[in-house]
């Protein structure tokens, strides 16, 4: 009897330590001055199940954000950017706030093409002037912030 107990926690146990375990295409590190990632490639599924207690997400590697500028990123409810995609404008409309925001149009390379100020809750921004392509809009106050992806066509 006690080896046959010992047998199946031996089992048990080869089975429960290569949980973690996954083949993949490739993977790494990328290390830099702002900090450092790693990175897999090659994993095939992504999906999240959550109800009002708990969410699980499937996968090797987990997604964690760690927020250090001290800002609240805005619920999306509280602001709206559109058309997206557009030709020339783009609107931004604020929820009731009492915040000045600034914006900063950025392009895909990173480089900052466009800022100025959004002090109405109701905002055009010009970008009959930028080339054709993505664009991020990053919109902050002294304690809030949001970005939307838009395309310029």
């Amino acid at each position: 009897m006690i080896v046959k107990l010992v047998l199946f926690f031996l089992v048990i146990h080869s089975t429960v330590s290569y949980s973690q375990q996954v083949i993949l295409g490739n993977g790494g590190e990328a290390n830099g001055l702002g900090g450092n990632a790693s990175y897999s490639i090659g994993q095939v599924f992504d999906f999240t199940s959550f109800n009002s207690s708990f969410s699980i997400q499937e996968g090797v590697q987990q997604t964690y954000k760690i927020n250090t500028d001290g800002l609240l990123e805005m619920e999306s409810e509280l602001f709206s950017i559109y058309p997206i995609p557009t030709s020339d404008f783009i609107n931004i409309e604020l929820k009731p706030t009492d915040f000045e925001f600034e914006y900063y149009v950025i392009s895909r390379e990173g480089s900052l093409v466009d800022k100025g100020i959004i002090n109405s809750q109701n905002s055009t921004i010009n970008l009959v002037d930028l080339k054709t392509g993505e664009y991020h809009v990053m919109c902050k106050s002294s304690k809030q912030f949001f970005t939307s992806k838009i395309i310029k066509l």
